[in-house]
């Protein structure tokens, strides 16, 4: 992965850190919950019809808060069954109630006073092949991974069929299912590979003993 500037490197660690949002199609507002695709670095989610016609789309993150994140997109709408980006929303959230599916193609970040071209703003994922072996390293002993979440989100998921489950693995943390959603655990730095995702991760554990 290329050295970014920080004002990059901090628009990736936003979009990456939130999975539910409020998605504005021209107007109506409808809670989102949504993954980033790694192929493409774009949010991706099951969405209403009316998402694919909107002239309009934002994608805020979240919607109450005065620094909050403001992706402006563009739907592109993929077959719900037959696309990595639906099986990973369903790896992350269950199966889901609507029958269409958006890569929701980012055209712009905005926070504050920062506007970013959606191409720069679009988190790269350098070490994504490697990303379901390290998962499942992970959720060898998930007793560990419970403690991990206490201590980054201050409540101990139950440790019950598929909960807590690392789902995901970016250059910025982990992404962990628990019974009532996906919670995150952040690195304390980025990783550019493997290796480097690694040292990382077992900070995070180290930092539960």
């Amino acid at each position: 992965m290329a050295l970014q500037p920080p004002d990059i490197l901090d628009a990736h660690r936003r979009i990456l850190g939130w999975h539910e949002g409020t998605l504005n199609i021209d107007g109506d507002f409808r809670p989102c919950r949504f993954i980033v695709d790694p192929d493409s670095g774009n949010p991706a989610a099951p969405v209403h019809s009316s998402t694919f016609s909107s002239p309009s789309l934002v994608l805020h993150l979240p919607e109450d808060e005065p620094e909050a994140v403001h992706l402006t997109l563009n739907a592109r709408e993929v077959d719900p069954h037959n696309h990595a980006a639906a099986d990973r929303w369903s790896a992350y959230f269950g199966p889901h109630s609507h029958n269409r599916f958006a890569i929701l193609e980012l055209e712009s970040f905005k926070r504050l006073d920062s506007v970013i071209d959606g191409e720069l703003a679009r988190p790269v994922h350098p070490f994504r092949h490697a990303e379901p072996r390290l998962c499942k390293s992970i959720n060898r002993d998930r007793e560990a991974l419970a403690d991990a979440c206490e201590r980054f989100r201050g409540t101990r998921p139950l440790v019950i069929a598929g909960s807590p489950m690392c789902v995901g693995i970016d250059p910025f943390g982990i992404d962990v299912r628990i019974a009532f959603g996906v919670t995150r655990l952040d690195f304390d730095g980025v990783a550019a590979t493997e290796d480097e995702a690694l040292v990382l991760i077992d900070a995070v554990f180290r930092w539960t003993e």
